[in-house]
């Protein structure tokens, strides 16, 4: 057997000694490689010193560290002096650290493309000489096969666009030149390929003194007479646009890493390249805000000049004028410095973690220093002896730690009569403590800010948490102050908002539920919801709409007050900062980050008529409060539930109040989703427990933790923290959030509004971008389809599809097309599933081995660059990667496109194919055989895109919405 190139694990090294917070003696072994590479450790604890110095023969003395170790009980001979030698294992200081403010690699990769600018700049003089379109076409093909071109395309990412690099530099050598300009226009116009230019028409208007004149040279003749007409006069208003000063322009300065210019680019889309710093700064008059220059790692350069300011990032080259700050702390048995170098903006230039297993070593690294460090959950700091050596001013140390040391501070009591537990929730957390941990692994957002697509489609996120019991878990964490009390609510409210993930929604937030049980006592809620809202803002999650509930613990403060008032207390509190409460009352999402208020009164007073109307356009609706346990026997008010605040009799009084609510809303909205947010159960607040098929219904109270969900019927009580759990955290689940705005207008043909047009996009979960001017909408509705026509002055028709038009020639009755939209939809939906089904068997197999799956027109997204095209007309499956609607590159396998452009996921369909080969279905096995073989082509028309379209038009049907017309059976393509 060959054993070169294996490591050999020759050595053991062994570090023990005594562990002053675990209280305990330790043995921690290495193996260590013969080329100095150390392994994963191995740990073994002794309580007792002689089973400590029996498994190691004795051998206690070497590597050995007794940080605060009291000898004292020991009966065996020791060398006590030689056993205190060592004070800690690490040998670094926090003073000895600098930031490494560049890596080598950078280093490395900053001197290599110097070097290769004296190359680009030979290139840009040729390019920069060109007299001819044909001249420019000839240096750009010579570039792109030089090598060049080569080495960097490898090394940085290969659809970097150089050509539009030289193209720029080109266009500004003379901005007055006009046969540079026709140059310009003709390359752009005409060049394809490699050699082409993602340069726009109307960016050159900016950069060149008489914009005119770009009109006046571009060539129109490679479009057709309509499209150029109208590219023409778009073009016409534009200039008018920046001849009467109307478009802002804003740009923003930066290094650029492959070129090594100093860039500036315009928001319009300009880009001015400059070879030195000092060119820039003349050329911008020395204002280097909305500037970055981090990348020019060797810049020296005399800011005094300059205009700086908080938008400006200018390169990590001098350790001494960046402020140092450390932050010291303990988390779950380890101990962090956490050091940061900031520039005078604030803006983080280097940062170190050191993570210690040692208190010693910790304090070591530190030199002692443990100012304003976090040990507030090292309960194990209370067995130190000697703190002489211990700095800890401001530390932050509970006042359990406190007292066992001796450190003075100013006692708080906590009211113990406010801590009470009842037996029954006790007994259901403990038989139902698996289903509170149980995440149930769902899914992740489905949408992603930069893929947000006109026809995607989102499920609402909504968070949800019960039963904190705050004064449950300050007890158990021994709180003695009212320093710990903050700590320990900040703790909790941290874990809570970090557990929010950032999820973008067109028109939605995302919303936290807090299902009441907060605290029995009104001073601790109140410095929640301060924190909370406070954590909020410093996370920039403050995106999050908050709903509270209140609970039968929060009743507790206010014997002596009517429900009304105390409920009035507690909302005025959660509305100061910003948050929302329901009782028996109504939340609805009308806008993003809007939430109107529908208060009990209102609702009492309102029809059933008035209530289905006003939320007609409603995203989300919530409905919900206390609902108290007047249908509860067993545990109730005779039990004490909420102290003297409400009798059994006001507490059956005030269940009827909510019942009654909830039987309004089922008569008025029972075709909505709605969320039942209640403190107590269904079982409590209704005499027979039905469950609505279209309601979510989110609870707590009797720390039983239920979920059920069987898509028709959706339980979510299964996050109630309850009495014994000392550390809560988020649960979530989805909604679609959809609605029909036209639902109760029966079929036929009615006059809209725009407003009313787009409020059924929005109701469907479609983006639309609708600013045209309108004649006469109609819509049609007919066997729950939709169909939308405008009525122009002169009497033609246009079918509407979102912000689009097209004309409908069969005839200018709008009768006609209401008549026959069943036989359209007829020949559009057969032949559509046909194909959507095997649109949605690919899309599987690409999130299978981790692409994204997302389906628009024809196209299926691999990922960002990356997709696949299902001909509608013979079905062929072609792989591509687009850097642009016209630059792309087809592959003539998707194994080869994964191979080339998505490595990982190369990987990952190789191993399924490896496993079982009939069940990745995205290529032959006869093709796999070909793969190397094959080659990959540029592919420039942009005629899948025109095909897509028109299909993306028709799979709006799967949202009701027939927006093509086809006569002739010209739909037949997707056969």
């Amino acid at each position: 057997m060959n054993n070169e190139g294996l490591e050999k694990w020759n050595k053991i090294e062994v570090y023990r000694g005594f562990d002053v917070i675990k209280q305990c003696y330790f043995v921690k072994e290495h193996e260590v490689c013969s080329d100095g590479k150390i392994g994963i450790g191995h740990i073994k604890e002794f309580r007792d010193f002689d089973d400590y110095y029996n498994y190691l023969d004795g051998d206690i003395y070497v590597n050995a560290c007794y940080y605060q170790c009291d000898f004292s009980g020991i009966d065996k001979e020791i060398d006590k002096s030689k056993l205190l030698k060592l004070d800690a294992f690490t040998e670094d200081s926090i003073d000895k650290y600098k930031p490494k403010l560049y890596s080598d690699i950078e280093e490395l990769n900053y001197e290599e493309a110097e070097k290769d600018k004296r190359e680009l700049k030979k290139w840009t003089k040729v390019f920069i000489s060109c007299n001819s379109c044909e001249e420019l076409k000839q240096i750009a093909d010579a570039f792109t096969k030089s090598e060049y071109y080569i080495k960097t395309s490898k090394f940085y990412n290969r659809h970097y666009k150089w050509i539009d690099f030289f193209l720029w530099q080109y266009i500004f050598l003379d901005v007055h030149d006009i046969h540079r300009l026709n140059v310009i226009m003709r390359y752009i116009s005409k060049v394809k390929g490699k050699a082409s230019s993602g340069i726009k028409v109307r960016s050159l208007c900016h950069a060149w003194e008489n914009p005119i004149e770009v009109l006046n040279t571009f060539d129109f003749s490679v479009y057709a007479d309509s499209t150029r007409n109208r590219h023409i006069r778009e073009l016409k208003k534009y200039i008018e646009g920046i001849e009467e000063d109307n478009i802002k322009i804003t740009s923003t300065v930066y290094f650029d890493s492959r070129t090594h210019y100093y860039c500036e680019a315009d928001s319009v889309g300009v880009i001015r390249y400059f070879e030195t710093i000092d060119e820039l700064l003349l050329y911008r008059n020395y204002d280097l805000r909305n500037a970055d220059l981090t990348n020019d790692i060797k810049l020296i350069c005399d800011y005094s000049k300059c205009v700086i300011d908080e938008t400006t990032k200018l390169p990590k080259n001098n350790v001494d004028d960046y402020q140092h700050s450390v932050e010291k702390s303990y988390s779950n048995g380890y101990y962090y410095v956490h050091q940061k170098w900031l520039n005078s903006f604030g803006y983080c230039v280097d940062e170190d973690i050191h993570r210690f297993e040692w208190f010693f070593d910790f304090v070591k690294y530190l030199n002692g220093d443990l100012s304003k460090a976090d040990l507030f959950f090292c309960d194990g700091l209370q067995y130190l002896k000697d703190l002489t050596k211990l700095d800890l001013t401001d530390a932050i140390i509970s006042s359990f730690v406190k007292d066992k040391l001796g450190i003075e501070y100013r006692k708080y009591n906590i009211d113990e009569k406010k801590m009470v537990s009842f037996d029954i929730p006790e007994e259901n957390e403990n038989s139902t403590v698996y289903a509170l941990k149980d995440n149930r692994d769902v899914k992740e957002p489905q949408v992603k800010p930069d893929l947000v697509q006109e026809f995607s489609k989102y499920n609402q996120r909504i968070y949800y948490v019960s039963d904190i019991h705050l004064l449950h878990i300050l007890k158990h964490y021994r709180v003695n102050s009212k320093s710990d009390i903050e700590y320990v609510i900040n703790f909790v409210v941290k874990k809570l908002v970090s557990e929010i993930a950032y999820y973008y929604i067109e028109e939605s937030s995302t919303i936290l539920l807090i299902g009441g049980d907060v605290s029995s006592d009104f001073s601790i809620f109140e410095a929640f919801v301060k924190e909370l809202r406070n954590e909020l803002d410093i996370q920039k999650k403050n995106y999050a709409q908050v709903i509270f509930v209140l609970g039968n613990h929060e009743l507790w403060d206010f014997a002596e007050i009517e429900f009304d008032g105390i409920v009035h207390k507690y909302e005025k509190i959660i509305n100061s900062y910003g948050m929302h409460l329901l009782q028996n009352s109504i939340l609805y999402e009308e806008s993003k980050n809007k939430l109107c208020l529908i208060p009990s009164y209102k609702l009492v007073e309102s029809t059933i008529e008035d209530i289905r109307e006003k939320l007609r356009s409603a995203k989300i609706i919530f409905f919900g409060g206390i609902a108290f346990s007047g249908y509860d026997e067993s545990f109730n008010a005779n039990n004490g539930i909420y102290r003297g605040a409400i009798d059994r009799k006001k507490e059956i009084e005030e269940t009827n109040k909510f019942e009654y609510l909830y039987n309004k809303m089922i008569e008025a909205i029972p075709d909505r989703q709605l969320v039942v947010f209640t403190h107590t159960p269904m079982e409590c607040w209704k005499k027979k427990v039905e469950y609505h098929n279209e309601y979510v219904y989110v609870s707590g109270h009797t720390h039983r933790n239920l979920f059920y969900d069987d898509g028709e019927n959706r339980i979510y009580a299964d996050n109630q923290i309850g009495y014994n759990n000392a550390n809560p955290h988020l649960k979530y689940f989805e909604i679609d959030a959809e609605y029909d705005y036209f639902k109760d207008y029966g079929d036929g043909i009615y006059k809209i509004t725009v407003d009313e047009y787009r409020q059924f996009y929005r109701g469907k979960n479609i983006r639309l971008n609708f600013n045209s001017n309108i004649n006469i909408l109609y819509m049609l509705k007919k066997r729950g389809y939709y169909c939308f026509i405008h009525e122009s002055a002169g009497g033609s028709l246009t079918i509407l599809n979102g912000g689009a038009r097209k004309k409908l020639i069969e005839s200018d009755l709008v009768e006609y097309y209401y008549n026959n939209m069943d036989l359209m939809i007829s020949k559009i939906k057969v032949p559509l599933d046909k194909y959507t089904a095997v649109q949605e068997k690919i899309a599987s197999e690409i999130r299978r081995i981790g692409g994204d799956g997302h389906i628009h027109g024809c196209i299926i997204d691999i990922d960002y660059y990356n997709h696949i095209y299902l001909n509608p007309i013979d079905m062929k499956v072609t792989g591509y990667w687009a850097e642009s609607i016209v630059n792309k590159v087809v592959y003539p396998s998707i194994p080869l496109l994964l191979k080339e452009e998505c490595p990982l996921l190369y990987v990952k369909y190789m191993q399924m194919l490896a496993d079982n080969k009939d069940k990745v279905n995205i290529i032959s096995k006869d093709e796999y055989n070909k793969l190397e073989i094959l080659e990959q082509k540029y592919y420039l028309s942009t005629d899948i895109y025109r095909v897509s379209r028109e299909v993306k038009k028709i799979q709006k049907l799967s949202s009701n919405i027939l927006t093509a017309w086809y006569e002739n059976d010209s739909v037949g393509m997707i056969e």
